[in-house]
């Protein structure tokens, strides 16, 4: 082999160990998360399936799973909370809100569906 064809491969090896570490170093740099959206919420809290979730719906059909309140909310008690909306899948069903705050507000919660 000729000094010239060692020196040519070379190169090209040190090439590609510069390029290969600078796509790492990309690739391991972590992306800012986005900002958690914040809600705000006035319903009625009720037991949700299984019976340890607590669910209040908000407008639009949509469901939140607010079982972490701390202290939980009222069942059948009309309440406003406000949460930060985190990853959605849980045993509860709809998105699941976490740093929960709430207070009782006035008004009357319907009265739930009767069994069969």
């Amino acid at each position: 082999m000729s000094i010239r064809m060692a020196l040519a491969i070379a190169a090209g090896l040190g090439a590609a160990v510069a390029l290969s570490s600078g796509a790492g170093a990309e690739m391991a740099a972590a992306k800012k998360p986005p900002k958690p959206k914040v809600v705000t919420v006035t319903g009625c809290p009720e037991k949700g399936f299984p019976d340890t979730c607590t669910i209040i719906k908000a407008p639009k059909d949509t469901r939140y799973n607010i079982s972490g309140a701390n202290p939980p909310a009222p069942i059948g008690k009309k309440v406003r909370l406000t949460g930060k909306e985190t990853d959605p899948h849980t045993v509860c069903g709809g998105l699941t809100l976490v740093d929960i705050k709430w207070t009782a507000v006035k008004g009357k919660c319907a009265a739930p569906p009767a069994k069969k």
